[in-house]
């Protein structure tokens, strides 16, 4: 009876507790998707910058204690980082160029499920999770507009990268810090990261030039993805 209650709740959502030694517990949060390295890079010199800003993740785990400290957990996670379109305009304007770019850019985005061990140190009223993740996200790639005009105003110049979706095996760590507040209910704090190196096959590209036919070709490219997720939520023991 208790699997077939898991199997219910693992289709609804996540939470959390402090006291039981066994036992499920569902978390959610909400909060800011941080990104690092290449993925925040805005360099003009680093081909694999990814001139993401940071932006907004959901995440949800459902989990159950095994035995005393020790766990199990599955979580979804989304998060949708902007591209820093300032950036990314000032790095194709740096150096020699014959013309003045502009860009509209859509946002990089992830959505996919985590699963993996989880330690857990209880207090009384408190709780500190520590947890190992792998998993598969899900990733898309931002639609990029190029317009760049001659410096003469001669010639017009549109090039747009269609976004892509792409997939990869992803690990990752975190952390929760819970406060149980009322019965089984617990206020929670969570810091996590992911790491993964997705590869985007087959990507539009069309380019519309002044008195030119367009021009469809496709393109290949790795982007490295090192996220810092924090957020706030609420969770539930049962």
């Amino acid at each position: 009876m208790k699997k077939v209650l898991l199997l219910l709740l693992l289709l609804v959502g996540i939470t959390a507790n402090a006291q039981q030694d066994v036992g499920g517990f569902l978390h959610v949060g909400i909060g800011t998707s941080i990104s690092s390295g290449d993925f925040g890079a805005t360099n003009a010199n680093n081909p694999a910058a990814g001139f993401a800003n940071n932006g907004l993740m959901l995440h949800a785990l459902l989990g159950h204690k095994i035995h005393k400290q020790f766990g199990a957990f599955v979580s979804m996670n989304f998060s949708v980082n902007p591209v820093n379109e300032a950036a990314l305009s000032k790095a194709l304007n740096s150096g020699p160029n014959s013309y003045s770019w502009a860009v509209k850019a859509n946002s990089w985005s992830l959505v996919g499920f985590m699963f993996g061990p989880q330690f857990s140190q209880n207090f009384k009223k408190t709780a500190f999770d520590f947890r190992v993740a792998l998993g598969a996200l899900n990733f898309i790639s931002p639609q990029l507009t190029y317009s760049g005009t001659s410096l003469n105003g001669s010639d017009v110049l549109n090039i747009v990268t269609k976004e892509k979706k792409a997939s990869a095996f992803a690990i990752g760590a975190g952390m929760t810090f819970k406060y149980e507040f009322k019965w089984s209910w617990v206020a929670l704090i969570n810091a996590d990261y992911y790491q993964a190196n997705p590869v985007f096959n087959q990507v539009e590209k069309v380019t519309k030039q002044t008195g030119k036919p367009d021009q469809t070709t496709y393109i290949q490219f790795q982007q490295a993805f090192r996220i810092y997720q924090l957020s706030l939520g609420i969770g539930y023991v049962f």
